[in-house]
């Protein structure tokens, strides 16, 4: 649970998810919003297999492997995990 928080951050709504990664011009225009929601799904899978502690690690590592910048692969590990899996976010360090 994040500091402060009582339970875990409600997901934020698709909109806002692909305003974000839109905003962020981490994709190319052309990528779908289905391809979108494929990404923040695997992200959220590859999340789910580390500890508390390492779990985000687990998530750039995934997306760097696959051709991301190590501060795209932040940014959009933020937005995924906000959209798809909330839960996670307390797992990020800081």
């Amino acid at each position: 649970m994040l500091a402060g928080c009582s339970a875990a951050p409600a997901p934020i709504s698709s909109a806002t998810y692909y305003d974000l990664v839109r905003d962020s011009e981490i994709f190319t225009p052309t990528t779908t919003q289905q391809e979108l929601d494929e990404y923040a799904e695997e992200v959220c899978k590859v999340m789910r297999v580390g500890d508390v502690d390492t779990s985000w690690v687990y998530g750039v590592k995934y997306l760097t492997d696959a051709g991301m910048s190590g501060g795209d692969s932040g940014t959009f590990l933020a937005q995924a995990t906000s959209y798809k899996c909330p839960e996670m976010v307390e797992r990020f360090p800081g």
